[in-house]
């Protein structure tokens, strides 16, 4: 017991290394501000843990510290990665996630600091050193020690439980509970089970009121309506298609110029278009486009609500006549999008399985082949039709054979992301150009309405490299006002129109912009979106990337905090990128986003569209 006593200098060795360990973690994580109060607290949990363990007279004590402590680092290394990639941390939700995410295993490779590597070096040491310092404890020493461990254990579970639960709903402990590394996690458990505690929507009674009121706002004299009334629809998602490529130039090199014609023809481009996807990432915003209704923080739709009643875009099109058919250049089972289309309303789904793999690119069916193999599909189709197609090759780390990198980079771009992007989008503009005039050599173009937009950003504005080659390629600051800004083009051949609207909007507007253009109705109530031709103002919510909270008008960009507090947000002006000081004005907007982010969840969880 004296040589227990006695503290010696390895002690505070293995305490300062577990110091480290935290710290390395908050840095990964994009914690600055409130990292030492936080990282404080993830120190004296992980303390109390191994004390407990220190003192615990199991015969396989040695043992289930290694497993405790290894899950808990692996935890922490999958925090570090998945923010990396999304800026925020994961859910327990994401666990059903991870057979997508291990397909893209060369943007993990890119994604994933090396730093973070280090999190698992302490692993042996501190074995090793709890096997040794457990040996020179005696029965007498568990004994003694055991009311002071019942004390810290139940001190432990207290303020885990009381973090999670936050029964006065306080905002310091509502700071902790959504940054600290063990109870984020209890709270995102808690959340799971239980739902958010600023859940705004909580019956069909309040779903009814959002709904009306929605209405309420949608202007009776439409623009444009039916001005492509019977053609033939063919929409494009483009997979990372950002908008500032377009009309855009490299060292003189134009980065997309089949879509700057076609931008310049008889087309409606949205220039202040946002993604609103939710953690299912390409599969949420092909979601959100065809449904009007933002996506859940809770994982994929396409998987969560698989069997649910939709009446989106292809039901419509298919109760007005339409044929309908998906084409995309990867596996059937990807994002569960072959159980989930049935429901969706299309009629056929044509996956990798079902064409050939002459030329791959990345982890499928190369964006030129994809739409060659389509189009001929395409020309067989009953008119009108309708058909959904998804690009694949300009997807991160946007690595392209040698002969399609044909932008010529400065040296400082060469084999950064940022550099590889540019020769993804180039590609993806020129695969689209070839896509157009095989449709024209086949008769099909003038008779088609073509819309075209990204599926979300191709580049994160959190990521080091990112930030500095788009702030220096930009001549301004790279953050969420352009990392989140994504293309819509309309294509109406003949119509003679061409004009550029700069109302803010997101992928939950497509469906009633597009059934206004084609003077189809929409029989669905359930609609989040508005007409973007039509609209008075614009605005649309954040679902992920930046938190829950947040959203975009036509004036201000808002971020909610790590913290998930009103107060500790931040909000920006959306073309100078200035942060706006006072921002109390702008909490019914906030509101306004939690209000529409629960009643789509409320809609989903309860099938209210099949009601």
């Amino acid at each position: 017991m004296k040589e227990l006593k006695k503290v010696s200098y390895k002690d505070f060795i293995m305490l300062a290394i577990l110091l480290a360990k935290i710290t390395c973690f908050y840095l990964l994580i994009g914690f600055t501000k409130s990292s030492i109060i936080i990282g404080s607290i993830t120190f004296l949990f992980f303390v109390v843990i191994f004390v407990s363990y220190l003192f615990s007279n199991s015969k396989h004590c040695n043992r289930s510290f290694l497993i405790v402590y290894s899950l808990l680092t692996l935890l922490m290394f999958a925090d570090c990665l998945y923010y990396s990639y999304f800026n925020q941390l994961p859910s327990v939700n994401q666990v059903a996630q991870m057979n997508n995410l291990i397909v893209v295993d060369e943007s993990i490779k890119f994604t994933t600091p090396p730093i973070s590597i280090l999190l698992f070096i302490d692993i042996p040491i501190y074995y090793i050193y709890f096997k040794k310092k457990r040996a020179q404890i005696t029965g007498d020493d568990t004994i003694k020690f055991k009311p002071y461990k019942k004390v810290l254990t139940s001190l432990l579970l207290g303020l885990l439980l009381l973090m999670s639960w936050n029964p006065m709903n306080a905002d310091a402990i509502k700071a902790v509970s959504n940054t600290e590394f063990l109870t984020y996690h209890i709270n995102d458990i808690y959340t799971k089970v239980f739902g958010y505690k600023d859940n705004q929507i909580k019956s069909n009674e309040n779903v009814e009121k959002v709904i009306d009121e929605l209405q309420k706002n949608r202007p009776l004299d439409k623009k444009y309506l039916g001005v492509a009334k019977d053609k033939n629809l063919i929409v494009i998602q483009v997979e990372s298609l950002q908008d500032f490529p377009i009309n855009a130039y490299y060292e003189g090199q134009e980065l997309t110029p089949n879509l700057n014609k076609l931008i310049k023809g008889d087309s409606l481009y949205f220039e202040n278009y946002y993604q609103n996807i939710g953690r299912g990432n390409t599969s949420d915003a092909e979601f959100s486009t065809q449904n009007s209704i933002y996506p859940v923080i809770d994982g994929e739709c396409y998987r969560l609500y698989q069997d649910n009643t939709f009446y989106g875009l292809p039901w419509i099109m298919r109760e007005n006549g339409y044929s309908t058919k998906v084409f995309h250049g990867y596996e059937g089972s990807f994002w569960n999008r072959e159980a989930a289309y049935p429901n969706q309303g299309f009629e056929d789904y044509v996956s990798l399985e079902d064409m050939e793999l002459d030329e791959k690119i990345g982890f499928g069916l190369s964006d030129v082949s994809m739409f060659e193999q389509a189009a001929e599909r395409i020309e067989k189709m009953e008119k009108p039709f309708y058909s959904f197609l998804i690009t694949l090759s300009c997807h991160h780390p946007y690595i392209l054979p040698d002969k399609y990198n044909t932008i010529q980079l400065n040296s400082e771009d060469e084999g950064t992301v940022f550099g590889n992007y540019l020769q993804g989008v180039h590609y993806s503009d020129m695969a689209i150009g070839k896509f157009i005039e095989t449709l024209k050599e086949k008769e099909l173009y003038d008779d088609t309405i073509i819309a075209i937009y990204g599926d979300h950003h191709g580049l994160n504005c959190k990521d080091a490299s990112n930030y500095e080659c788009m702030t220096r390629y930009l001549g301004k600051e790279y953050d969420y006002n352009e990392m989140l800004n994504i293309p819509l083009i309309i294509n109406i051949p003949g119509s003679g129109i061409n004009e550029t609207i700069s109302t803010v909007g997101g992928q939950v507007d497509f469906l009633p912009t597009i059934t206004n253009l084609l003077g189809v109705p929409i029989k669905n109530k359930y609609i989040l979106g508005q007409d973007l031709v039509n609209a008075k103002k614009g605005y649309v919510a954040s679902v992920t990337y930046m938190l829950r909270g947040s959203f975009i008008t036509d004036d201000v960009i808002f971020e909610m905090s790590r913290e998930s507090l009103f107060s500790t947000s931040t909000a920006k002006d959306l073309e100078t990128n200035e942060v706006i000081e006072d921002n109390t004005y702008l909490e019914d907007y906030y509101n306004r986003a939690l209000q529409l982010l629960d009643t789509s969840k409320y809609i989903l969880e309860n099938n209210l569209i099949k009601r």
